[in-house]
């Protein structure tokens, strides 16, 4: 029961966070935000993958920087992967787990006879405030319905003179 309670729990996390076998590469864990940005067809810019369970690079070219963060991490190093696509980057924090000790591992279950070490990948987050979070702030201050829409579009980075615009208002109005 308290395994699946902390599931729950991180699966309200605005942020991916991911458990693969630093040797192997195997994905272990992953909460829904982790498996939404390293399915193939997602559209967040991560530059990862998975591929039959193992992490991957979605670029050939950046498979060497994932195996650089993934040896620093057996070091007990932290690392920050910049692997994005064409269109944009975004960060991924991979994080030394090694003292974690899985139940179901057995001690030789590492690539190649390597004990097993683990790293934890901590994706950015996608976007600001999601919408429901807006919603939620904005009723419990009063907001109008103006006034939200105005924050949902400072929270997607709209500067005030594009909304205004967007709105067909005065800027002294945003």
């Amino acid at each position: 029961e308290a395994l699946g309670l902390l599931y729950a729990v991180l699966n309200q996390l605005d942020y991916g966070l991911a458990v693969i076998n630093a040797n192997s590469r195997q994905l272990l864990f992953a909460n829904t935000p982790a498996h939404s940005a390293l399915h193939p067809t997602s559209t967040q810019k991560t530059g990862l993958c998975l591929t039959d369970g193992r992490l991957c690079t979605r670029q050939r070219a950046h498979a060497e920087q994932l195996m650089l963060a993934l040896t620093r991490t057996k070091a007990q190093l932290r690392g920050l992967l910049t692997l994005g696509e064409d269109s944009g980057q975004t960060s991924v924090a991979v994080m030394p787990l090694s003292a974690l000790t899985a139940p179901d591992v057995a001690p030789g279950d590492g690539a190649a006879g390597l004990p097993p070490s683990y790293a934890l990948l901590l994706f950015a987050k996608q976007q600001l405030c999601d919408s429901t979070s807006i919603t939620l702030f904005a009723n419990e201050r009063g907001l109008t319905r103006a006034e939200a829409q105005v924050l949902a579009h400072i929270c997607r980075g709209l500067r005030p003179s594009e909304i205004a615009t967007h709105h067909g208002v005065q800027i002294c109005t945003v």
